[in-house]
């Protein structure tokens, strides 16, 4: 007799199915999720641009601003020192709107020239800025700098602050 070789086999997909359509939920559900995020992230970003933009128009205003103050101001620092090993001899540095000018020595107590050409010096720099605000500054009150001195300095920034609508002392 003659087998019957054919066999019927029946595989039921049907759980392999809901596993495929279970994956497919999770998969599409996660996407979704992913999705949000990247849109408040990107929301987020473009809020930030904004700030940042506004910061930089901010930024670049008080640029012009600065660059506009800086013509219509300038600075002139006195600093008086003296040398503790010889006590006599004094030296006063100037700085002239940024730029450093040739100190002075003061020597002994006859300095009345010395102290004409600090006020000549700083004469010629107010003549030489009209309109401009010059802000006079001295080491007031500092250790390095004898009283008699800091009272002869003073006396030059009054008497030229005194003179111009423009000059003003620092302290």
């Amino acid at each position: 007799m003659k087998r019957n070789k054919s066999r019927d086999i029946i595989i039921d997909l049907t759980s392999l199915l809901d596993v495929v359509f279970i994956v497919l939920m999770v998969v599409n559900l996660k996407s979704t999720a992913l999705q949000q995020v990247a849109e408040e992230k990107l929301a987020d970003a473009g809020s930030r641009i904004e700030s940042a933009e506004t910061a930089q128009q901010i930024y670049e205003m008080q640029a012009e601003n600065l660059g506009v103050a800086q013509d219509l101001v300038t600075t002139v620092a006195i600093v008086s020192t003296y040398d503790e090993d010889r006590p006599s001899t004094r030296h006063i540095a100037i700085n002239l709107g940024g730029v450093d000018a040739e100190p002075i020595e003061l020597s002994g107590s006859n300095t009345g020239a010395q102290f004409e050409d600090l006020e000549q010096r700083l004469q010629t720099f107010v003549a030489e800025h009209p309109q401009m605000i010059i802000v006079m500054s001295l080491n007031q009150g500092d250790e390095d700098i004898l009283y008699r001195d800091e009272k002869q300095i003073m006396s030059i920034l009054e008497k030229l602050e005194a003179s111009s609508d423009f000059v003003r002392i620092n302290g």
